[in-house]
């Protein structure tokens, strides 16, 4: 209680902490010099320092003695609550311990719709075996996942094909595929090779948001002077498998969701007639994470949920 009337009573803007290290210091060795030698600080300055904080607190705190020097009464009723202090921020500096095993938390993960449904138990899976009080919340992969969420702590990762990533430092490709075209068996305009005419011809559905990486199809498509019909365009990548078994429209997507989705509805997936570039899905994270152990662990647990899904 006495330091917090000190603390209370006196201008704390003023107060140079680093002595209270020095008082810290000088009352455990009971000895000056010591003390500075401790500390790495010559005696003169130990001394400096001393005589600063008496003058600050109004009391002479150590009395010379025939080995060193003794405590006041005021020195010892505060040197218990400063060694406490100290020990505090000593432990608020050091890097969080993190324990998978032991650890119960949380991740928060932007996620594409594909990603979402493709790896995401892989991860959940993964994640069991080393990490079984783990739990995983997703949000759509959206612009303010980006720019904000990673930024304030509100996500953890996020994840997808995108182009613009803003001032975020930090990314890594996890995997690259290509698109190809889903349609339905015995479409009336596609034979057994889709060519450009057929492509061009075609209804079709599209998904995407403008920020993703998706929208290159469109910008290639226009640099070429190709235009094609698009008579659905739904917010979502796994509704075009849907789309594609029930109707004429074919759809544009990448591999990886084709090969899961195209057997189970009877589906047919062929190259695209035109040149368009790779998809790079990649993981993002901000500055303020990279070296957190615990953002550290869930990066490296994505990569491993990627190779094991076999997405490439």
């Amino acid at each position: 209680m006495l330091l917090i009337y000190v603390i209370l009573y006196m201008n704390i803007q003023k107060l140079d902490l680093n002595l209270l290290v020095v008082f810290d210091a000088v009352y455990r060795e009971r000895h000056v010099s010591r003390a500075a030698e401790r500390m790495g600080m010559s005696q003169p300055t130990m001394s400096n320092a001393l005589s600063r904080l008496r003058r600050m607190l109004g009391d002479p705190l150590f009395i010379k003695s025939r080995n060193g020097v003794i405590p006041t009464a005021y020195a010892d009723a505060m040197a218990p609550k400063i060694a406490e202090a100290i020990g505090l921020i000593k432990e608020g500096l050091k890097a969080s311990a993190f324990d998978p095993a032991t650890e119960k938390r949380s991740y928060t993960l932007a996620l594409s719709d594909i990603a979402e449904a493709s790896v995401l138990p892989e991860i959940t899976r993964l994640s069991r075996t080393e990490a079984p009080y783990i739990s995983f919340k997703t949000e759509p992969l959206t612009r303010t996942a980006m720019e904000q969420g990673l930024a304030n702590g509100q996500i953890d990762l996020a994840i997808g094909y995108l182009l613009e990533t803003g001032s975020l430092a930090y990314q890594q490709t996890l995997f690259q595929t290509r698109y190809v075209c889903l349609h339905r068996r015995n479409h009336p305009l596609i034979g057994k090779r889709m060519t450009k005419k057929a492509f061009l011809n075609a209804e079709h559905a599209v998904a995407g948001p403008d920020y993703t990486g998706h929208s290159t199809v469109a910008n290639t498509m226009s640099k070429l002077n190709l235009s094609r019909g698009v008579s659905i365009n739904a917010s979502r990548f796994l509704a075009l498998p849907f789309i594609a078994a029930e109707t004429d429209c074919i759809a544009l997507v990448p591999e990886t969701l084709a090969r899961k989705m195209k057997s189970g509805l009877d589906l047919v997936s062929q190259s695209a007639p035109i040149d368009l570039p790779p998809i790079d899905v990649r993981m993002f994270w901000h500055e303020r994470s990279h070296q957190d152990p615990a953002n550290a662990w869930l990066r490296e647990m994505v990569r491993r949920a990627f190779s094991k899904a076999k997405l490439d």
